[in-house]
């Protein structure tokens, strides 16, 4: 961007200004003086260029090439159209006299000759712009009255350059030629010369030549005002005549090189004849002293040879006695060297065989069982208690947890003491009758010189210890549990026998029903202590058919609906059936253990919500409740026997619920997970997997048993 001031008094800035910033000037200026301005600002800008003007300005002097862009700013727009170039000078405001002619005549024969001189004016400055020959044109003081585009290309000019010293904006061209050459045109001489330039502003330098041709530049006056400085770009002409007149040199330098070759060549001839004479006679007598010198040489070089075999035949005899010398030497302290190290290696043999004979002895003689693996979890050693627990040293091992879940891979103690882990762990492994025992690993890293190659499990078998744990925490809680509703029906018997009489009939009924809710009670847990043995031992029968699963939803829903304070129970279902392969019953004791558990650990729960969906391969039932929810470490422990979760009501049961329904759920080939936020409720759901097509028109097929 190039930003100048200018006089308005003076002739037009260069064109195709974009801005054109003039504020609180026109004011103060009469009608004439601002249209002269006005028709200033209309040549300079360019095609939509943006004139400002101050808050109580206008445009009414020339309305016709702007176009108000925004009032309130006093910024106009340039029409598009190329206004009539302005003249240099403002004309004075008052009207000039004239004698013997009106003065409406005078005005419009002014006007006329104004018009002429602006149509003339510009065909003059677009034919200075547009044309190819660089032209200049400087006053007497060098400043720069006009410069078209060619002048500013060859000159690398890129500024305004009006109004400013030629000398110095023309930096590549010879200033006291130059200035020499102005002063000769403004004394009327034309002067013509060729400068040498070097071009900037491109990535390569380079050298042009440029003809310059300084005139006089005469006024309207008629009287020299300046110069008129023309430019031509002279450089493939000035190459094309270099590189004539250096082809001219080439060639004279040429012809005089080849004269001289000529000379010397004939000189050369003769000497050449003259020496090949010479030649032959020294050719001849060198064959003969040649013949001589060689026979002294084979006769010099035979004896040379045998010489050279006797050196070599000795040295190398020298060489083979101090071989064997210290070969005989070496053998010798190799011999005892070996002695010695026999002797070390059957001592520490012996110790070996006495240390790994003391270890077998006490391997044998342990009663838990011992297992060394290497770290890519090899077996390495076993002891006789090892083989008879597990069935030898490559027998497979899958452990379980103590609830009866598969234990990671990663978890096997074997591969946990590969990695040279030390640790104490509990598990079970099933045998092959489908009984469960127990098992006690406690493992130590095997290390060699700050290197772990592996470890040692010792497995202690604690299924005894565990199922007497077990027994204990089953009789404590059955104990517990079974207490309550046994005294509450021992003494709701004992008020039936007291008032059993007539007029104590409907009392009775009353004791009675009571009696009678709290032995179903005590049915129920029964049933759960016996479902939590037959899932231990394996035996949960299912009775499996192709069932809705959204109809046993509902059932089990309308079950629990009328228990004492149940909430409102809402079912969210779509009205395609969803078909499970299933035993009715245990599905349906499943979910009636997921709402009386709602209930009793959600008992302020507005609603308890039941949703029953598919996916492409699983029916999805999921239980959510409203009450306090269970903290984020607890939900691990939610489906583990006996666990009873700290709640601020307080709940009976014997913590098997959710226990007997993960293991449901999980012998029909699904998965249950419960999900919960403190104060958002528990969202417990339960992953079927669909009955197929081909099954679903199968008969029923009988009772199965089914290991969990």
């Amino acid at each position: 961007m190039i930003f100048g001031e200018h006089d308005l008094g003076g002739r037009a800035p260069f064109p195709r200004i974009d801005l054109i910033l003039c504020r609180n000037v026109l004011i103060y200026f009469n009608l004439a003086m601002q249209r002269a301005a006005l028709e200033t600002f209309a040549f300079s800008l360019r095609d939509e260029g943006r004139l400002v003007l101050g808050p109580s300005e206008a445009v009414a002097a020339l309305p016709g090439p702007f176009i108000e862009d925004q009032p309130r700013s006093r910024i106009f727009r340039r029409a598009p159209g190329r206004p009539p170039l302005p003249l240099p000078t403002i004309y004075p405001t008052r009207p000039a006299r004239v004698t013997g002619v009106s003065l409406d005549v005078a005005i419009r024969t002014t006007r006329r000759d104004v018009q002429t001189a602006r149509d003339s004016t510009e065909a003059a400055e677009s034919l200075l712009l547009d044309l190819g020959l660089g032209v200049v044109v400087v006053t007497a003081a060098y400043d720069i009255r006009r410069i078209n585009t060619a002048a500013r290309r060859l000159l690398g000019i890129h500024g305004l350059a009006f109004d400013q010293d030629f000398i110095h904006l023309a930096e590549s061209l010879p200033s006291t030629a130059i200035r020499t050459a102005i002063d000769a045109a403004i004394d009327g001489k034309t002067t013509t010369a060729i400068h040498e330039v070097e071009t900037t502003g491109t990535v390569a330098e380079d050298t042009r030549s440029i003809e310059t041709v300084v005139r006089p530049y005469v006024g309207q006056g008629g009287g020299i005002e300046g110069a008129i400085i023309e430019l031509a770009d002279m450089s493939d002409a000035e190459r094309d005549r270099h590189a004539a007149a250096k082809l001219v040199r080439q060639l004279e330098r040429a012809s005089a090189v080849n004269g001289r070759l000529l000379r010397a060549n004939d000189e050369l001839t003769t000497l050449v004849a003259q020496l090949r004479g010479a030649n032959e006679s020294l050719l001849q007598s060198g064959e003969e002293a040649q013949s001589g010198r060689e026979e002294v040489e084979t006769l010099n070089e035979e004896f040379q040879a045998t010489n050279e075999e006797l050196e070599t035949l000795n040295e190398e005899l020298t060489a083979s006695v101090e071989e064997l010398r210290v070969a005989n030497e070496d053998l010798a302290a190799r011999s005892e060297e070996l002695h010695l190290k026999a002797v070390a290696l059957e001592e520490e043999t012996l110790g070996r065989e006495e240390e790994r004979d003391r270890l077998q002895a006490m391997l044998t003689s342990l009663g838990d069982a011992v297992v060394a693996v290497d770290r890519a979890g090899r077996t390495l050693a076993t002891n006789p208690a090892y083989d008879r627990l597990f069935g030898g040293p490559h027998a497979l091992i899958a452990p379980e947890d103590l609830a009866g879940l598969p234990l990671p891979r990663e978890s096997w103690p074997q591969h946990r003491a590969a990695r040279g882990e030390r640790f104490r762990m509990e598990f079970a492994v099933r045998d092959d009758a489908g009984g469960r025992h127990w098992f006690e690993a406690v493992a130590e890293p095997l290390t060699h010189e700050d290197r772990t190659w592996g470890g040692v499990v010792a497995i202690r078998d604690i299924s005894e210890r565990t199922m007497r744990l077990s027994l204990e925490r089953l009789m404590a809680a059955a104990g517990h549990e079974l207490k309550t509703p046994t005294a509450a029906i021992h003494n709701y018997l004992q008020l039936v026998d007291r008032h059993i009489t007539a007029s104590e009939v409907d009392k009775a009924g009353i004791f009675a029903g009571r009696a009678l809710a709290q032995s179903r009670r005590l049915s129920a847990l029964i049933e759960r202590l016996l479902d939590v043995g037959r899932i231990q031992s394996g035996q949960l029968e299912l009775q499996r058919e192709a069932v809705d699963l959204v109809t046993v939803v509902r059932s089990a829903v309308e079950v629990a609906q009328v228990l004492p304070n149940a909430p409102p129970i809402r079912i969210r279902a779509g009205k395609e059936p969803i078909r499970v392969r299933a035993d009715v019953g245990r599905i349906e004791q499943v979910l009636l253990n997921l709402l009386t558990n709602a209930m009793e650990h959600a008992p302020r729960s507005a609603t308890i919500n039941v949703t029953v969906r598919a996916t492409a391969d699983l029916a999805v039932v999921t239980v959510r409740d409203q009450g306090p929810g269970v903290a984020a470490k607890d939900l691990p422990m939610m489906f583990e026997p006996y666990a009873r979760l700290g709640s601020r009501h307080r709940t009976s049961g014997l913590g098997l619920g959710l226990y007997v329904a993960r293991e449901i759920v999980t012998a029909h080939g699904g998965e249950i997970r419960a999900t919960s936020k403190p104060g958002s409720g528990v969202v417990v759901t339960v992953h079927l997997p669909l009955a197929r097509r081909r099954t679903d028109a199968q008969p029923t097929q009988p009772a199965s048993r089914t290991k969990p």
